[in-house]
């Protein structure tokens, strides 16, 4: 999945909406928008792939269960069976994590296919 999508897919979980449509909503390489829940009115939506506060916050909207879903999926994702992994994630990580929890992760064909066939 790609950055972009992700940053995206984790704003619109969180309540962001745009107002004008996809395409004038992406500016300077970062998503605007509106999150009526936080008041918010057409601002920069937070960059949930590079910024630990944001995506903490994010994972503050996690119930109990998805939380424990969570957390396996972020050892996945770190490649770790260990704690100690998830405490040192990056914050695209712990994105990845979010989505694939929330069953948001798109996976992207590495190669091109005509009719179901890899050419």
């Amino acid at each position: 999945m790609k950055p972009e999508a992700q940053r995206i897919a984790i704003a619109e979980w969180c309540g962001w909406v745009t107002d004008a449509g996809y395409e004038n909503s992406l500016r300077d390489n970062a998503f605007y928008g509106s999150c009526p829940a936080r008041g918010i009115r057409w601002q920069r939506c937070p960059d949930y792939l590079n910024d630990l506060n944001a995506i903490h916050e994010a994972e503050n909207k996690l119930d109990k269960g998805q939380a424990m879903e969570f957390e396996r999926q972020l050892r996945t994702v770190c490649s770790s069976r260990y704690y100690s992994s998830v405490i040192s994630s990056s914050a695209a990580q712990r994105a990845e994590a979010l989505l694939k929890t929330m069953d948001l992760w798109t996976d992207e064909p590495t190669h091109p296919t005509v009719g179901g066939q890899k050419p």
